[in-house]
C-alpha cells in the first residue's frame, strides 16, 4: 500500500473508544482541525483511568472484555470536522473546540494490538493485512446495557457546562450564559457553572 494511501488511526481513551465503535459516541472533541475524511481506525489507548466508575457496575464482569487497551478496536467514517456551534448542542458528546463528526461505526471481532500516537496517525504497515481482514468481516453487534450507557454518556448538566465553557473561551458570551444557566437549572450544586 502506498504511503499516501495508508490507513489512518485515532487514539481515544477507553471507554470512549469503545463507545465510538458501537455508535454511542458520534463526535470526538479535539483542539485542532483535521483535513482527513473517510475511514478512520479507532485505537483504544492504554490508560485505564476512565474505566474506574465502570468497574463498580454490577455487570462489570460481563463488560470488561469489551474494553481492550492498546489496540485497534474498530473503525468509523470521519465525515466532517467543524467548530462546535449551536447545531451540535443536542449531541451529548460534542463540546469542541473542534468536533470530529463520526458515522458508520464498526466494532472489530478481535482487537489488534498497536501502539498509539497523538493526533491522527498512519497504521503501521505490518498491521495492514490484519486490519483489512477485520474490515472485510461484519462488525460485532453489542446491545449496550442501560447501566453502562448511563455511565458512559455524560449527564445533561455536564454537557451544558462543557458547551458553555467552550462558548466562553470563544467569547460567545450569550451562548455561554445560556448553556451555563441550563447546567445550573439541571444541577443547582454545579459550582463550576456558577463560577
Amino acid at each position: 500500500m502506498a504511503a499516501e494511501q495508508k490507513l489512518k488511526c485515532l487514539s481515544i481513551r477507553q471507554p470512549f473508544s469503545w463507545a465510538v465503535c458501537v455508535g454511542e459516541k458520534t463526535a470526538e472533541n479535539k483542539e485542532k482541525k483535521t483535513s482527513h475524511r473517510g475511514l478512520l481506525l479507532i485505537h483504544a489507548g492504554k490508560a485505564k483511568d476512565d474505566l474506574g466508575s465502570l468497574k463498580k457496575l454490577p455487570g462489570w464482569t460481563e463488560y470488561r472484555d469489551w474494553f481492550a487497551l492498546g489496540a485497534i478496536i474498530g473503525a468509523v467514517d470521519l465525515y466532517d470536522c467543524i467548530e462546535f456551534n449551536t447545531s451540535l448542542e443536542a449531541n451529548p458528546h460534542a463540546s469542541g473546540p473542534q468536533c470530529y463528526l463520526l458515522r458508520n461505526p464498526r466494532l472489530f471481532g478481535e482487537p489488534i494490538p498497536c501502539t498509539g500516537q497523538l493526533g491522527i496517525f498512519s497504521l503501521p504497515g505490518e498491521l495492514t493485512a490484519r486490519v483489512e481482514t477485520q474490515l472485510g468481516r461484519p462488525g460485532r453487534t453489542v446491545q449496550i446495557p442501560e447501566d453502562l450507557r448511563n455511565e458512559i454518556r455524560p449527564s445533561q448538566s455536564r454537557v451544558c457546562y462543557h458547551q458553555g465553557e467552550h462558548y466562553a473561551a470563544n467569547e460567545s458570551f450569550e451562548d455561554a450564559i445560556r448553556r451555563l444557566d441550563e447546567s445550573i437549572k439541571l444541577d443547582a450544586s454545579n459550582s463550576r457553572a456558577y463560577f
